[in-house]
């Protein structure tokens, strides 16, 4: 990981070996000069741009790079593009010489300072909490399938509830989605017959419709709200695109052979197990609890937590309790889940049909977990078993890396193993898993894309790390999104994803916005057929 000061001196250091060169405030060039790479002087007929595109000169732009989660792999895709040049950590918020802007997190200030119409394009939408929030997501998906019917809500997502946290006003046995809760449980029936253990009763239904009825009168796009959302620490076509088809709900059963879980000793009630996660500003598995029936939810929802800005967030958020997938597909006895790029844009013209465009990158990996899967009472408390991002697995050095390189897999060698072990087509990934995949995001993105550049920006877009996982009859579910999906590369596996996912990002939210100068030095030049040669995966 590249610290601030040590990637922006790296990059001054470059680019400034000039004598004559010097810092304007704030560590801009001075405007009538540059230096190049190789420290030649250069006249320079345009100053860094403002406005719009510029016509000439070697540097046209400029970027702010800040720290964190492995900005290195950034720091690289802007020094394969010549005519941009970095500032300073310094640079006054809002600084009309900024042009581009990548951060871990999104800045509330940053934003306030930063002019909607002005030329500069930040990496985190305004509105992103109407998916990084679990509560959030859920929502808004519940609110989409209902007005619109494009997707199943119950083959999106696992059965979800939001609960009130402890201290916040109407919590407690009244609450209307704890009595919603407390109904489905009284009513679901143990099964074998699903992933979840339950049978899936229609019970509450109007309940719900009357939860997001009264939903939709809160104002979602509240900034004040936003203290920290994040993701995971360890992140559509244009106007063209035909009309939207639901997504698969189910795998092709004649495909698929039954799949034996190694569960070890259950002595858990067969559909009692309830995942339970803050509504809000947590990532790398903070606050995450397993537990088993009614009981067990309402104390982790209630009880006191030793963390007072997680009391002061759940009082204020709430908790998002989850069924929990008793039957999830297992790679040699352990559980994982995909993590899947979504890039969005913003699309600054009125005559576009969407406000932003949707990508997903067409390859995803599998986070693996360490230790072998136990729906048991003794595994409950066990994070290793459950989460399989980094932050959780790297805990205990011995099992990290030890059946995997830094526990992940391509999905090549995925699709290898489904074939091997599940006796499923070779192309089953390319030809049923991704496409449902495809959908799901289609139709979760659909569900937001009004709400995620509430303000109307010109430019812009954002990153994010969609996670799935895959139940023993190879569905996947959604179960959350990132708005800071780690870029770190511990592994020869993602040495590659990262940095094509990153350049192709780029190409798609910042070339299009800051094209190369129309008169381009030699050294332009080569970074554009550079560029040019760069494979873009991402799809839709």
């Amino acid at each position: 990981m590249v610290a601030s000061g040590s990637a922006v001196t790296a990059v001054r250091t470059m680019r400034r070996k000039s004598s004559t060169a010097k810092k304007a405030a704030g560590g801009r060039r001075k405007s009538g000069a540059a230096t190049s790479d190789t420290g030649t002087k250069t006249e320079v007929v345009s100053t860094p741009c403002a406005t719009g595109p510029a016509e000439e000169g070697p540097i046209c732009y400029n970027y702010l790079l800040c720290p964190g989660n492995n900005s290195r792999v950034i720091l690289a895709v802007m020094r394969r593009r010549p005519w941009f040049s970095c500032v300073g950590k310094n640079e006054k918020l809002g600084s009309p010489a900024v042009n581009v802007v990548w951060e871990m997190w999104r800045s509330l200030p940053r934003r306030a300072a930063t002019p909607v119409n002005s030329y500069c394009a930040l990496n985190h939408l305004d509105g992103n909490r109407q998916l990084v929030s679990k509560k959030n997501l859920w929502k808004n998906l519940a609110r989409h399938c209902a007005k619109t019917g494009e997707g199943d809500l119950n083959q999106l997502v696992p059965p979800t509830f939001l609960l009130k946290g402890r201290g916040a006003s109407g919590a407690g046995e009244g609450d209307a989605e704890r009595v919603r809760f407390k109904k489905y449980l009284d009513t679901a029936s143990p099964t074998m017959e699903n992933c979840y253990g339950l049978e899936m009763p229609d019970v509450g239904a109007s309940e719900l419709a009357e939860f997001v009825q009264e939903e939709e009168e809160e104002d979602e796009v509240n900034e004040e709200d936003a203290e920290g959302d994040g993701g995971d620490g360890d992140g559509d076509g244009d106007g063209e695109e035909a009309k939207v088809e639901a997504p698969p709900t189910e795998t092709p059963a004649a495909e698929v052979k039954a799949t034996k879980n190694a569960s070890g000793k259950n002595d858990c009630e067969t559909g009692a197990l309830w995942i339970v996660k803050p509504a809000a500003s947590t990532n790398r598995g903070c606050g995450i609890q397993v537990c088993e029936g009614y009981d067990q939810v309402i104390q982790a929802v209630t009880t006191q937590s030793k963390s007072k800005l997680n009391n002061k967030l759940t009082k204020k958020h709430g908790w998002v309790v989850q069924k929990y997938l008793e039957r999830p597909y297992l790679i040699h006895s352990r559980k994982f889940d995909l993590r899947v790029y979504v890039l969005f844009t913003v699309n600054p013209s009125k005559k576009a049909e969407r406000p932003v465009s949707t990508y997903m990158y067409d390859e995803f990996y599998v986070r693996t977990s360490g230790v072998a899967y136990n729906v048991g009472r003794k595994g409950l408390k066990n994070p290793m078993m459950h989460l399989t991002n980094d932050a959780i697995q790297k805990k205990v050095k011995a099992n990290y890396g030890k059946h995997e390189d830094a526990n992940k897999l391509s999905m090549k060698q995925f699709g290898e193993y489904l074939a091997e072990h599940s006796g499923v087509a070779g192309d089953y990934i390319e030809t049923v898993m991704r496409p449902q995949i495809q959908g799901m995001v289609r139709v979760a993105a659909r569900g937001v894309e009004k709400k995620v550049n509430p303000k109307g920006r010109k430019h812009g877009f954002e990153l994010m790390g969609w996670d799935f996982m895959i139940d023993e009859s190879l569905k996947p579910w959604l179960l959350e999104v990132n708005s800071n999906p780690c870029l770190e590369q511990p592994c020869l596996l993602l040495e590659r994803l990262v940095s094509e996912v990153v350049e192709s990002s780029f190409q798609l939210g910042v070339d299009k916005f800051f094209p190369p100068p129309k008169v381009l030095t030699k050294r332009s030049e080569t970074a554009v057929e550079e560029i040019k040669g760069c494979v873009n995966q991402f799809i839709f």
